[in-house]
């Protein structure tokens, strides 16, 4: 028996929609075991209006329930346009698996996740394929006690690089970067902290781009060794793995504001 399925999801640094199209097929002597055999990985571009528009909701900006419900409407369109294109260049699926935009992730002041949110109107994407869709991932972890992220990587992760019993940490650097430990008994993933969201943010702020493409700009400057001291005093970093953060936390004023402070306390 052979299935095709569809996975897509964007993270936080928003710089496309990552799609992978797989062909699972469950094997005749070990009939638990599944084997993937990729067809295809891409990423599927952002239209410009919704990129922009999503950028403007996240925090600290301010938004009512009409712009999220409109983007919800805008997220699940860019995700039906892109998995048409991806299934019409490989021939079809008979399932997609949609994590969607996460536009707001809630941790509360002693790390637990009260709740978080991903938006990408699953219908929409059901009604371009004529699929059945599996959406919103995330908050069955949430609601079983988990924080919710880093949802994906631990499993991969495990799968294959855990068989063999080498301990071994794997780091994924996105919007929020996040690592995996495993061949250590057990498998432990959680978010580190920030990884390009503070760097995009201070870009698009000061030039308009979306993000300082190859470092051109940060090769161009010193490191601060007072700022960076301050910026790892960030009692997030202290907290043990399993953890979790987002932009509500570590959003496009956050520097600035950690910066003044330690300015006006001289």
């Amino acid at each position: 028996m052979r299935m095709r399925v569809l996975g897509m999801m964007s993270g936080t640094s928003l710089d496309g929609i990552d799609v992978a199209l797989v062909d699972f097929t469950r094997d005749s002597e070990h009939p638990s075991t599944l084997r993937g055999h990729v067809v295809h990985t891409g990423e599927e571009p952002w239209p410009a209006a919704t990129q922009e528009a999503l950028r403007a909701v996240l925090p600290p900006a301010p938004a009512d329930v009409a712009t999220w419900n409109r983007l919800h409407a805008e997220v699940g369109e860019a995700f039906a346009d892109a998995a048409a294109r991806v299934l019409a260049r490989h021939g079809g699926a008979d399932l997609v698996a949609t994590h969607g935009q996460t536009l707001h992730h809630d941790v509360r002041a002693d790390g637990t996740v009260h709740a978080t949110l991903q938006i990408g109107d699953a219908s929409r994407i059901a009604a371009a394929t004529s699929l059945p869709v599996l959406a919103d991932l995330r908050t069955a972890d949430v609601a079983a006690g988990g924080q919710g992220a880093p949802l994906a990587p631990p499993i991969l992760d495990q799968l294959l690089l855990g068989a063999d019993g080498i301990p071994t940490a794997v780091l994924n650097i996105g919007g929020i970067s996040n690592l995996t430990l495993v061949g250590t008994g057990e498998v432990i993933a959680g978010d580190l902290g920030p990884g390009n969201a503070l760097l995009d943010a201070a870009v698009h702020a000061a030039t308009g781009r979306s993000a300082d493409v190859d470092a051109a700009l940060a090769r161009t400057g010193t490191v601060s060794a007072a700022a960076l001291r301050t910026l790892l005093e960030e009692p997030f970093y202290a907290r043990p793995l399993p953890r979790s953060t987002g932009r509500e936390h570590f959003d496009g004023d956050y520097v600035r504001r950690l910066l003044g402070r330690r300015r006006s306390q001289r």
